[in-house]
């Protein structure tokens, strides 16, 4: 599948909106949307199938050295073809040359693809939060919070 990454810009907020709220319930709405990306320090890429088709997304915000991913999704058709991957490796590559040391971000603990991917990406568990995500059972669902830091070589340079 042809695909490329956009940055998230203003005008994509009703985008951004359906294609989270096709992912994840409840989903963001364009308000949501619309207020994070007048923040300085949020950023993001959309992922685009052919025919200009919006299919994944990978949004994070920065605090100093610090970043966390907000969320990272693929539309249910498109999963399982390494489009996760790809949205996560964009931004393990832009992250150091932001200034990001540190990355961290949550998943719901039986969120096993998910766990998988950002496993093997390099993230290991730091903690967790119980009863974090809403559930259909009354208890809601743990979260796994994870990180990973990025070394700084002989330079200083990350």
């Amino acid at each position: 599948m042809l695909s490329r990454l956009l940055p998230l810009q203003a005008a994509s907020a009703l985008q951004l909106a359906a294609l989270h709220s096709a992912c994840f319930s409840p989903g963001w709405g364009e308000k949501d949307f619309q207020g994070l990306l007048k923040e300085l320090h949020y950023g993001g890429f959309l992922l685009e199938g052919r025919v200009s088709q919006k299919i994944g997304l990978i949004d994070w915000y920065q605090i100093g050295d610090t970043g966390e991913i907000y969320s990272l999704c693929v539309l249910p058709p498109y999963r399982k073809r390494g489009l996760g991957r790809q949205l996560l490796s964009a931004l393990l590559e832009t992250a150091p040359k932001q200034g990001i040391h540190t990355l961290f971000l949550e998943v719901a603990e039986e969120n096993t693809a998910a766990r998988r991917l950002y496993e093997t990406s390099g993230f290991y568990e730091v903690g967790r939060r119980s009863r974090y995500y809403p559930s259909a059972h009354e208890h809601g669902t743990t979260a796994i919070v994870l990180s990973q830091h990025f070394c700084e070589n002989e330079q200083g340079d990350m």
